[in-house]
């Protein structure tokens, strides 16, 4: 006699033909028709369907494609995509929390922290809007903020393992190195938001600084991903990967990119303990890259040479005058080009005074955006946010270390580099709702979780 078939979870393997049919016919019908109303929003609509079938079949998978996808924003066709894999991937990763208890359990002190700050700042910066001159562009400020932030509990729960881990770090490598490979083929002309900038190196929403901080602290983390690679084959492409993004770093131009990339070396030389011969190998090699790359585009040791002429130094200044104007809650968030203009007179003379009056750009300096913006309290949370997320990197990498994982604690190691870097490319550009700069803090809880979590492992058996 046939008896019923059980009852648990759904699978997809529990789809018949048919009514895998009743749900794919309607849903291929809503797909044509966005895709002709708006194409952009058709090709968001197909990827969250991709991501919401890759998502049934592998989170952590999902969770790597999450990753690489927050590069692609502003290329042609993907307007929408990052929001939308975001979207779905949080569903799924707040649908499944629940089995995800023994990652929230085992975070503490700054792991715990971590967690909690960036939502912490997320409120004080909703309350600055109160008393924003433009409510509309702080809320569009707001937005970018949160889609930045919401990493931080979706990467550092949902990356419970350290297989997990290695896809997160490997996605952030191939994003970057993909974002400077469509910035080579497009071309300057395809940044969105200004006339291109003497043949740097920019495309979409990158600007040839921010490309270059980019390229910077994924340089950092390629020797993990060589090392978690173990074919051939891979390894030449990792390899690939890596002199593309010196490549991409030299061709921005970018002077920032190079500081945060000469800081990072210096850090990882004290951070890795026991791997400096093989630390000072790596930056042997980057060097005479780095050499090569300058050699046949000199655009970079031109720049070197020269004054400032992007108007930064203007830019800090305007923003410490707003500052001192508004010294506990700031101007309101995203507001500072709204009152820049005001404070031209008030400075004097200025070597690109378009920057503070006619095209204001926003304070190139993380420390600069958050007093500006959101006062001493903005930044004592932005501070205590980012501390936090650096904290719990370098407690896990210590700890990771103890128990013997050599390769999980070297991984940890550079995490904490490659956050060392970014931040220090924070100081000239505003990064505040950048995604990669979250990414990257978010990997510190995730891998305090793993180091802790072992820790318990290895007590209970001892």
């Amino acid at each position: 006699m046939a008896t019923a078939a059980p009852h648990g979870p759904w699978t997809p393997a529990a789809l018949t033909p048919v009514v895998a049919g009743a749900l794919l016919v309607p849903l291929a019908a809503a797909l044509g028709a966005l895709v002709a109303y708006d194409p952009a929003l058709g090709v968001a609509g197909c990827v969250a369907v991709v991501f919401a079938a890759v998502v049934l079949l592998s989170l952590p998978v999902a969770l790597g494609g999450l990753v690489a996808l927050i590069f692609v924003s502003g290329l042609p066709g993907m307007i929408g995509v990052p929001a939308a894999s975001t979207a779905v991937v949080g569903f799924a990763w707040f649908a499944t929390l629940p089995a995800r208890r023994a990652q929230l359990v085992a975070l503490r002190g700054p792991g715990r922290l971590a967690l909690w700050a960036p939502w912490i700042l997320f409120a004080w910066m909703g309350a600055t809007a109160a008393w924003a001159p433009d409510g509309g562009l702080a809320a569009s400020r707001m937005w970018q903020v949160f889609a930045a932030v919401v990493a931080v509990p979706i990467i550092a729960t949902g990356a419970d393992r350290p297989r997990t881990v290695r896809i997160v770090v490997a996605a952030y490598v191939a994003g970057a190195a993909g974002i400077v490979l469509a910035a080579i083929v497009l071309g300057p002309s395809s940044y969105a938001h200004a006339d291109p900038s003497n043949g740097r190196l920019e495309v979409a929403n990158f600007s040839a600084n921010l490309l270059g901080a980019t390229a910077a602290s994924a340089l950092v983390l390629v020797p993990a991903v060589w090392r978690m690679t173990r074919r051939a084959d891979l390894r030449l492409v990792v390899a690939g990967l890596g002199a593309l993004l010196l490549y991409g770093l030299v061709g921005t131009q970018s002077r920032s990119g190079v500081v945060a990339l000469a800081v990072a070396a210096l850090a990882a030389l004290v951070v890795c303990r026991g791997r400096r011969r093989a630390i000072a190998a790596g930056i042997a090699v980057a060097v005479a890259g780095l050499a090569l790359f300058v050699a046949l585009q000199p655009g970079l040791l031109e720049r070197t040479q020269g004054g400032d002429s992007t108007g930064r130094t203007d830019i800090w200044k305007a923003a410490v005058a707003v500052w001192h104007d508004h010294p506990v809650g700031g101007v309101g968030v995203g507001n500072f080009t709204v009152v820049s203009p005001r404070y031209a007179l008030r400075l004097g003379a200025l070597d690109a005074p378009d920057f503070v009056t006619v095209d204001p750009m926003p304070p190139h300096n993380l420390v600069l955006e958050a007093l500006a913006e959101t006062g001493v309290v903005g930044l004592a949370l932005v501070l205590l946010a980012v501390g936090a997320c650096v904290a719990a990197t370098l407690r896990a990498a210590r700890l990771l270390g103890r128990h013997g994982d050599d390769e999980l604690a070297f991984l940890a190691q550079l995490v904490l580099v490659a956050q060392v870097a970014i931040v220090t490319a924070g100081m000239f550009l505003p990064v505040t709702a950048n995604r990669q700069l979250w990414t990257l803090l978010a990997l510190g809880p995730a891998l305090l979780g793993l180091a802790l979590r072992g820790r318990s492992r290895t007590e209970a058996l001892a």
